[in-house]
């Protein structure tokens, strides 16, 4: 017993360190910023939830990216706990979730002979995973994308442990929580052909009839019948969504490239020797696979030429090439002892220092809007109507002394058969509004132009605090 309980410290404190170090990183200041439109959007969503309104939820599938009865409603009822801070907090476990995922998906998914070896790829590919930029924004953001990574990665330590350990309800845990993390968020599904292969040579390098067998019956039959329930249910609301994703102005090859691989640098140079140096480790086919799965959703947003996302989406690269450059990292530590540490070290640190500036320049550009929702809370009348650039975070800042009724934004409205620049424009100039909030960041310079014009007219300027202004309509 004694024996054993050795053995655990010693293989575990690195990895309990790495897991602390994580969570620390993503606790520091929470209150960073006031809440950023989607944290915002989810927060209200998951009130409407509460509040039983799950018609008006519904229709919101065709513009969310995200099951809307699903991650909403975790995100407000940790908002009702303790503001946007619980609500972030959740996240950061979520996060710290993924770092352990990506420790045990290393260790899974190569398994090498030696428990040392194995221990250190798992130890090399979590802490990359916890000093990296986009992991970290996910975990101190309260969107559903730490929600995605930690379902995700769940369902594919899941497949792994299924096919390398012959656990049988592991295939249908890996199912289920792969369905999930579409539910969670929609890019999901592009990784559903890919894990098949995976799967599948995995299952074939077994050579076993039981794990092919487990595949079929307990991993795709469940994935396939709740994925065509789920898209017979919400069919419409789907292609209107998807219709949305490849119909918006198409950005360049070389924007979508360059945002797609800028928040990792450290991770894309360390895959490249660690790529073929285990091609010569005779994994080169699951490498290759994995690979695949890195660029996979870059190649989904080069043909769609959707860019806002793909710097998020970038997180997949990470969950397929961190466990590859965690094998060779591995490799190299066996080999080299001190010089091989001191290298995985170095570029975990240079990772990290590289990650600090990213993080925060991810976490300030959109305006701070805690003051201006304090101001219109103190004058803005039940009754009132208000034009809101930050619509959602000012909707949530007036939660129960305002109806989100009564708030316009910048994305949909229409005045007297107008709609777009236009009914902003005459709405302002007829005094529609009792209070209108700019900040420079949604609306179109040409539609700002035209509220600005006409808002001198019948408006006073009475907040302003250097990024917001909000006017007041005359009496």
């Amino acid at each position: 017993m004694l024996f054993r309980i050795k053995y655990g410290l010693k293989s575990y404190w690195l990895l309990g360190f790495i897991l602390l170090a994580a969570f620390l990183i993503r606790t520091v200041n929470l209150n960073y910023n006031s809440p950023f439109l989607d944290e915002a959007v989810y927060i209200n969503l998951g009130k409407t939830f509460w509040k039983g309104r799950w018609g008006e939820l519904f229709h919101d599938i065709s513009w969310v990216g995200g099951f809307p009865f699903f991650y909403p409603p975790l995100s407000a009822m940790f908002h009702a706990l303790g503001g946007i801070i619980a609500t972030r907090f959740f996240n950061v476990l979520l996060g710290v979730g993924s770092v352990f995922l990506i420790y045990r998906f290393t260790r899974e998914i190569f398994p090498i002979d030696s428990q040392k070896e194995s221990r250190h790829a798992g130890l090399v590919a979590s802490a990359l995973f916890a000093t990296s930029t986009i992991p970290i924004v996910f975990s101190r953001m309260a969107t559903y994308d730490a929600l995605l990574v930690v379902l995700f990665l769940t369902g594919v330590v899941a497949l792994a442990r299924a096919v390398f350990e012959g656990e049988r309800n592991a295939y249908m845990a890996g199912a289920v929580f792969l369905f999930l993390a579409f539910l969670a968020k929609y890019i999901a599904l592009i990784y559903i052909p890919l894990l098949l292969l995976i799967t599948l040579y995995l299952a074939i390098k077994t050579a076993s009839r039981e794990a092919i067998g487990g595949i079929l019956k307990s991993f795709w039959v469940p994935l396939v019948l709740l994925a065509i329930v789920y898209i017979a249910t919400t069919f419409s609301e789907l292609r209107q969504f998807l219709a949305t994703k490849t119909s918006e102005e198409h950005e360049s090859a070389l924007t979508i490239i360059w945002s797609f691989l800028k928040y990792s640098p450290i991770v894309f140079l360390a895959a490249i020797p660690s790529f073929f140096s285990m091609i010569t480790k005779r994994v080169g086919i699951l490498v290759t696979i994995l690979a695949f799965g890195a660029i996979l959703p870059l190649l989904v947003h080069l043909i769609t030429g959707e860019s806002q996302s793909v710097h998020q989406h970038s997180v997949f690269a990470l969950i397929f090439l961190l466990p590859i450059i965690g094998a060779a990292s591995a490799i190299v530590i066996d080999k080299y002892k001190t010089a091989g540490i001191a290298l995985a070290v170095f570029i975990i640190i240079v990772n990290f220092v590289i990650s600090i500036g990213q993080v925060n320049a991810l976490s300030t550009f959109w305006p701070n809007t805690e003051k201006a929702g304090i101001f219109l809370k103190s004058n803005a009348g039940p009754g009132d109507k208000i034009l809101a650039e930050s619509e959602d975070p000012i909707t949530l800042a007036l939660s129960g002394k305002l109806a989100a009724d009564n708030i316009e934004g910048p994305f949909d409205f229409a005045y007297q058969n107008y709609e777009g620049g236009l009914a902003y424009a005459l709405a302002t100039r007829d005094g529609y509004f009792n209070f209108i909030e700019l900040d420079r960041i949604y609306f179109e310079k040409d539609v700002y132009a035209l509220i600005e014009e006409a808002v001198g007219k019948k408006y006073t300027l009475v907040f302003d605090d250097g990024s917001i202004k909000i006017w007041q309509r005359k009496l």
